[in-house]
């Protein structure tokens, strides 16, 4: 439970799984962490808003099964180009 935290501290780090941990709030901004970051993996939470355009730099996202986000979770949608308002 509670937001998924701020890792840019983190330099060592290259893969983040937070599935099925009831997290809420929005996606942060991943810009900031180490290069080249790999995984990162949102699916089954409560997460809300937008989604950063930095997710769509990564080697791999997922956000499934986030009933709140834009297409329930499905970025590639927006990493395609197409537009999160009203979603």
């Amino acid at each position: 439970m509670g937001t998924i935290p701020n890792f840019a501290n983190l330099k060592s780090l290259s893969t983040l799984t937070l599935n099925d941990n009831q997290l809420s709030g929005k996606i942060p901004d991943f810009v900031n962490l180490p290069y080249p970051f790999l995984s990162i993996d949102l699916t089954s939470n409560q997460l809300i808003g937008c989604y950063p355009d930095s997710i769509c730099k990564l080697f791999s996202f997922r956000s499934i099964d986030n009933p709140l986000l834009p297409w329930q979770g499905d970025h590639s949608i927006f990493c395609a180009g197409t537009s999160q308002i009203g979603a």
